[in-house]
């Protein structure tokens, strides 16, 4: 087998037993097993190179070749430069003195929150802390294996922090970024009537670019505000956050032009 194929079937199986870590360390879902699935691909591809260009030699099957080859080389390196944008934007800091600072849900454990959400939230009260007046407004409903919405188990963190009870909002229906910002913004409008209001979004780094993009679709003056990421976690939301991207900038934009 030469180097290239050993190095192909190495990154695959190794980004296998990432993808099976991460399922066991927190939930099985499609989101989670993507690094599984990506380094079955390129494991397969390593793994049957002479089968393949022993049976595509010709033909469609020679063009089939060629476009698979095309694009994997795509897919790294569109990977690597967005990585590299979704990090640089995660590291941005927000301008001080916002109204309010939503906080994007990011999933619980039974009634208590993980670990991104924790970020989350620590860096939404570090930052309530420095501007006093800012209300804080969580966001996120009820996910499969949670056993009370996210938006409560948000409050009820902040409130064991010291946040005032009357400087938080809470939206409890949403399943989805673009939900949060939707269902939120009916909220800022009640408790900021004929107002233009400054929104700080608080979210991991990796994922502010996006949410930022959702945040201009529906109408927010927003800035965001990058939380720690789970280190464990990085590569495995990265890659996450690459195909959600990518679903954004397609099927997304046709249910944002359905609201």
């Amino acid at each position: 087998m030469s180097l290239w194929r050993k190095t192909v079937c190495v990154f695959g199986a190794v980004f296998m037993g990432y993808g099976a870590l991460v399922c066991l360390l927190t939930t099985f879902s499609l989101g989670n097993a993507l690094s599984f699935f990506v380094g079955a691909v390129f494991f397969c591809y390593g793994f049957w190179y002479p089968a393949l260009c022993a049976h595509c030699q010709a033909g469609w099957r020679a063009w089939f070749h060629r476009l698979l080859q095309g694009a994997l080389v795509l897919f790294l390196g569109s990977f690597c430069l967005c990585s590299v944008l979704l990090y640089i934007t995660g590291k941005e800091e927000p301008p001080q003195g916002a109204d309010v600072v939503l906080v994007l849900g990011a999933g619980l454990k039974g009634d208590q929150v993980s670990l991104s959400l924790a970020y989350r939230l620590d860096a939404a009260f570090d930052y309530y802390l420095q501007n006093p007046g800012c209300k804080i407004l969580v966001s996120g409903g009820q996910g499969p294996n949670e056993w009370v919405t996210e938006g409560s188990a948000m409050k009820q963190y902040l409130l064991e922090k010291g946040v005032a009870e009357s400087d938080l909002l809470v939206e409890e229906s949403s399943s989805r970024t673009m939900e949060n910002f939707l269902f939120s913004k009916l909220l800022i409008e009640e408790a900021f009537p004929q107002k233009e209001v400054t929104v700080v979004y608080v979210t991991n780094g990796f994922h502010v670019f996006r949410a930022g993009c959702i945040a201009k679709q529906t109408g927010y003056d927003a800035h965001g505000l990058g939380a720690k990421t789970v280190p464990y976690l990085a590569p495995a939301q990265y890659l996450r956050e690459y195909f959600s991207l990518l679903n954004f900038f397609t099927f997304d934009q046709l249910l944002l032009s359905s609201w």
